[in-house]
């Protein structure tokens, strides 16, 4: 592996995320975080008896948060503000322990996340 400045962004620990590390590699960008818990089959069926699936979108310049949930809402999926980057991280670990169940109850990688008490 090489040693320049996006290596640390492969490998991240607890604290952090990658969508993080590249906004303090790259500190004049405005990163947003955006599919960290869409699983791949629900792409092509992101619909589910309750609704189609969440997409949580991050990120701490609200007006490019803003500008991606709007360049996603054609998708069919329901676009919902995930708040500030550092969610990332926590969204990363809440796909790894919706995996784990998933895998405990033979329905991966059929699995979604998805705000139940919004209507819409």
């Amino acid at each position: 592996m090489g040693t320049g400045p996006l290596e640390p962004a492969i490998r991240t620990g607890y604290d952090t995320s990658a969508a993080k590390r590249l906004a303090e590699v790259i500190p004049t960008a405005h990163v947003v975080g955006a599919f960290k818990n869409i699983f791949w089959v629900v792409f092509d069926q992101p619909q589910f008896p309750e609704g189609v699936s969440d997409l949580l979108v991050t990120g701490d310049d609200d007006t490019a948060k803003t500008t991606v949930m709007r360049l996603l809402g054609p998708l069919p999926f329901r676009v919902l503000d995930g708040g500030a980057l550092r969610n990332n991280r926590v969204i990363g670990r809440m796909t790894l322990l919706s995996r784990e169940i998933a895998v405990r109850y033979d329905h991966y990688p059929r699995v979604a996340y998805r705000l139940l008490g919004q209507d819409n």
